[in-house]
């Protein structure tokens, strides 16, 4: 038996501890907390240790639900529900109703939400989520961050990118790979 993290909405949405066979998605959030904690830089994809469950197929996706529920906003593409902070203000914790925490968003699901998306010149948001049943979550913590901005400019050459962040992975490096997808 291998302990791991259920992912239970509570009043904080705290990850709740489980005992038993666990199955976790590509970059699952409770694959990223079994890790050591020095190494916890960028949360576990498939593949990687306890992770072995399919990833989901873009019609089963509660990011693509939420997008099509939210009357297909053009500039939104929440890539994640993960955070690794724990701010007092954060509009998560303050959901009269509870929000999907813990995952990210599979690749599949952001090639099929961008083939729907029109063109347009507004800012493309990666953080926010309407009409609100996800966690808006920490954009950088991705682990396939980068691939996806190339996606995204692939197709909107010179929309704003726009991230809402606690700052938490701005180091030097990751701000130069960042500089390259400008305007952000």
């Amino acid at each position: 038996m291998s302990r791991g993290f259920t992912h239970m909405p509570g009043m904080f949405g705290r990850l709740t501890p489980y005992k038993g066979n666990i199955s976790h998605r590509p970059g699952c959030y409770s694959c990223y907390m079994e890790g050591s904690p020095g190494k916890r830089k960028r949360p576990a994809v498939a593949g990687e240790k306890g992770c072995t469950a399919p990833p989901p197929q873009p019609a089963d996706s509660i990011f693509l639900s939420e997008w099509l529920a939210g009357n297909r906003p053009p500039n939104q593409l929440p890539i994640s529900a993960v955070c690794n902070s724990h701010c007092i203000f954060c509009s998560n914790r303050l959901n009269p109703f509870p929000v999907a925490t813990g995952l990210f968003r599979d690749m599949a699901d952001v090639k099929h939400q961008l083939s729907l998306m029109p063109a347009h010149r507004d800012p493309i948001r990666l953080s926010d989520s309407l009409p609100g049943r996800i966690a808006e979550g920490e954009a950088f913590l991705h682990p396939q961050f980068f691939e996806i901005l190339s996606l995204i400019r692939h197709k909107f050459v010179g929309n704003t990118l726009c991230f809402t962040t606690n700052a938490s992975m701005l180091d030097e490096p990751f701000l130069k790979k960042l500089a390259a997808y400008r305007p952000i």
